[in-house]
């Protein structure tokens, strides 16, 4: 009988142990793997990218302060301004007046936020949590202790290669800014001796403007533009002294008919003056006194004379150039009116050259500049060839690098060597931390309603004092605006040059936030557009990037302006473009990225669930089933206080230990079993 109640006693635990092991593989089956993560500190990201217009007489808005009087205003509508002219001026009274009253509220703020720091805080002592806390910490200690005796030389490698990537990557560093620093110096040479050769032939390219317009008025008929630019065509020739020129010409007509006139009036004079009787008459003193007005006579005749052949001579020499210039033209007007296309081209380098030789060019300093210029973009190109080759070796050399730590990382590196001692050592580490694992649980398990409970006290004062935090860093910024404005004496300047075209500001009133003070830069800027809900991160003064499209070089601005949602909910807002050569109607990409203050818990977006009760999150808690311990879906209420594309900040009443669910095999729910996923 005893040996047959023990026969039963063995079939039934081996019974039970089949079902067991039955049940689990089951379990394995049905249950759904989970993925988890922890709640940690940390910043979101905000960013929008796109593509914006180029736009021309960019439009710089001043910024105004709200509340403040204006005491003078220095400008009006369609002023230019340069840069550092005065614009306006705050009125100083009212300035101290609103520094006073604010920094009075930053006071009363401060109190306010001082005293939710004595209700918020609670006593700290040492409860059986911290105990099992502090035991779970000595044993995942022990553990990973009793691991470095089987992983020093995994350390050991890993370790150099670690130092050396990191030095590889500052190296890289440093290559990529001295070759920027390079490229900077190599292209500021170029568009000097460029710039040094556009100014030596300037001449050349207005004259060939000047023929290029003469060509199209002929071509058109134009007989008053024909006329028109001749005349440019000859002040140029004369060096803006063509009319001068035509004055001195005149001048010269006007003496030398004067001289013919004067030649005629010494004729008639000696004619009336002679008599020709004198000349037989038998008295030697009146024959004589004729022969000297003969004399006389011949002597003013020949001075008459010289005067006209020089004038002639100085109308002549200030005809010749005109004349030959004038048969230029004409002779390229004809070959044009013709379309002569044989001998068109002869006759505009019979003018070209005419006129050319009269601007007295540098033909040495032209053709020096002309070498310069071709060494600079030699020596450009030589630099970036010789930087690239550079930073290709250092970048080859930083990823041999990260490819052994991934091999390492991975455990494909091959480190050629048995790791056998510690194993023992590990083994008991382990189930020493399983057991204190345990502990920790049921620890928290005893004091969850007490935390709970606790957590609604703590959650309220932790939503007043970030609230007092924000208020307190609006005022003290709106504090520190305002001391910049007094320091400057209330006196606002033009940041850059421009003209007004927009100007709401009058002496003595006070400014409401509806007015506007802009200015036309005549430069260039990027008009974007992003939807309202996107552009609610960021605010006027934030930094965005622009690509060119030229390879390495984008360029910072900042957002100018941003206007008010459409129907279409869409957000126009603009910035300006430095300096450069642009194509109106054009297009650029653009790249905005902000940072957020740092949150204390932040999870992947991932974990984020919602229903009709509300947003929530599932926890992996461990309670005890028919089995034993299983793990089960455990539901947390929380609240989103901000989120980006990938992470989410929230409040909550969790640990670092708390394994959030962020994906899983199949659909779960709260109390559902599940099993953490954990990779091999």
């Amino acid at each position: 009988m005893e040996n047959k109640l023990r026969r039963l006693l063995l079939g039934f635990f081996i019974l039970m142990a089949f079902f067991t092991v039955v049940s689990r593989a089951a379990a394995s089956v049905m249950v759904a793997k989970v993925e988890v993560a922890a709640a940690k500190e940390g910043e979101l990201t905000f960013e929008i990218s796109g593509t914006g217009t180029i736009k021309e007489n960019a439009q710089k808005y001043i910024s105004l302060s709200d509340g403040l009087k204006i005491g003078k205003v220095s400008i009006e509508k369609g002023k230019q301004v340069e840069k550092g002219d005065l614009l306006f001026q705050y009125d100083l009274k009212s300035l101290l007046k609103k520094k006073a009253a604010l920094e009075k509220e930053l006071k009363k703020l401060q109190l306010q936020y001082d005293k939710t720091d004595l209700t918020g805080g609670t006593e700290e002592n040492p409860d059986e949590v911290q105990k099992a806390e502090l035991a779970y910490k000595n044993a995942k200690e022990d553990l990973e202790a009793a691991k470095s005796a089987v992983t020093d030389l995994k350390k050991n490698v890993k370790k150099e290669k670690e130092k050396e990537l990191k030095e590889a990557s500052r190296a890289l560093e440093e290559l990529i800014s001295s070759k920027e620093e390079d490229e900077k110096k190599a292209g500021r040479a170029t568009l000097d001796a460029r710039r040094e050769l556009s100014e030596l032939q300037k001449p050349q390219q207005i004259l060939m403007e000047k023929l290029e317009e003469y060509k199209e008025a002929v071509l058109n008929k134009n007989e008053n533009n024909i006329e028109t630019v001749s005349d440019e065509i000859y002040d140029y020739y004369y060096k803006g002294k063509y009319q001068e020129h035509l004055a001195e010409k005149s001048d010269a007509d006007k003496k030398l008919e004067r001289a013919k006139e004067d030649l005629k009036d010494i004729k008639k004079k000696w004619n009336k003056a002679i008599n020709e009787d004198d000349k037989d008459s038998e008295e030697e003193a009146v024959k004589k006194a004729y022969e000297e007005q003969l004399i006389s006579k011949k002597e003013e005749i020949k001075n008459a004379n010289r005067v006209i052949e020089d004038a002639k001579a100085s109308l002549n020499r200030l005809s010749e150039k005109d004349n030959e210039l004038g048969d230029a033209i004409n002779n390229y007007r004809e070959d044009l009116e013709e379309d002569n296309r044989n001998n068109v081209g002869k006759t505009y380098a019979v003018l070209y050259q005419f006129i050319y030789d009269s601007l007295e060019a540098d033909e040495e300093k032209i053709s020096a500049a002309e070498t310069n210029l071709d060494r600079a973009k030699e020596d450009e190109s030589r630099i970036r060839e010789q930087w690239d080759t550079k930073l290709m070796d250092a970048f080859q050399k930083k990823e041999e690098l990260n490819d052994i730590l991934t091999e390492i990382d991975n455990g494909t590196y091959d480190y050629k060597e048995e790791l056998k001692d510690g194993k023992k050592a590990v083994t008991d580490g382990k189930r020493a931390l399983v057991t204190a694992k345990l502990s920790l649980t049921e620890a928290k398990e005893n004091e969850q309603l007490a935390e709970e409970n606790k957590l609604i006290q703590q959650k309220s004062v932790e939503v007043d004092q970030k609230m007092l935090q924000l208020d307190l860093k609006e005022k003290q910024n709106e504090i520190e605006e305002l001391q910049a404005i007094i320091s400057n004496k209330g006196k606002v300047r033009a940041p850059s040059s421009g003209v007004v075209t927009k100007n709401d500001l009058e002496q003595g009133s006070v400014l409401t936030g509806q007015e506007k003070l802009i200015l036309a830069t005549g430069g260039y800027e990027l008009s974007m557009n992003a939807d309202k809900e996107d552009m609610k991160r960021f605010t006027v003064g934030d930094e965005l990037e622009i690509d060119t499209g030229m390879e390495n070089d984008k360029i910072t601005s900042q957002i100018e302006n941003i206007g008010l949602p459409d129907q279409d909910g869409m957000v126009k807002f603009s910035a300006l473009l430095p300096d450069g050569d642009y194509s109106v109607g054009g297009s650029l990409d653009y790249e905005i990225n902000k940072e957020s203050e740092t949150y204390p818990r932040c999870i992947p977006i991932q974990g984020l669930r919602e229903d009709s009760k509300g947003t929530y999150i599932l926890l992996v808690k461990e309670k005890d089933g028919v089995l034993g311990k299983e793990d089960t879906a455990f539901r947390l209420e929380v609240t989103v206080t901000s989120q980006d594309a990938k992470t989410a900040a929230i409040e909550a009443s969790l640990t670092e230990e708390d394994q959030i669910i962020t994906g899983s095999n199949k659909n779960i729910s709260e109390g559902d079993r599940v099993r953490v996923y954990e990779m091999e």
